[in-house]
């Protein structure tokens, strides 16, 4: 299993969606940022690691949004992946520079969603939409 954790990054009440890179596997399809567990890494410090390895980003990481578990099969692989998503303020957006992905797109969780997302988002973006219908101030601050 490959423990994988990713960021609801906030900003005006929009959320930070990132374009995977056309040497990334699935390439092309929008997702929150983050990355892998190293050893010895909490979910935590890997996903402070991944966004600034990936984003140039100093993150605050704030509360657990969600969890999934999802069975890749693509590229003739299987392999289960476990994501966790936390909520993330960045400290500094004009820091923002991208090393991985090809772009990154401002969502605001009430609109519909017609960007192609990673399969294993999904759930996560579903779990984001409820806990932003269910707070009274949309989940963000």
């Amino acid at each position: 299993m490959i423990s994988v954790v990713c960021a609801v990054l906030w900003q005006h009440g929009k959320v930070l969606l990132a374009q995977r890179g056309p040497n990334m596997s699935q390439a092309g399809c929008w997702e929150l940022p983050g990355g892998k567990l190293e050893a010895g890494e909490s979910a935590e410090q890997a996903l402070r690691r991944e966004l600034r390895e990936e984003l140039n980003l100093e993150v605050e990481i704030g509360n657990f949004l969600a969890e999934t578990t999802w069975h890749d099969q693509s590229q003739g692989l299987s392999k289960v992946i476990h994501l966790q998503a936390f909520h993330g303020y960045a400290k500094d957006w004009s820091c923002l520079r991208l090393t991985e992905h090809q772009a990154v797109f401002w969502y605001r969780p009430t609109e519909t969603l017609e960007l192609g997302l990673a399969p294993a988002d999904v759930p996560l973006i579903d779990a984001l939409r409820d806990q932003v219908r269910r707070s009274p101030h949309g989940g963000s601050r």
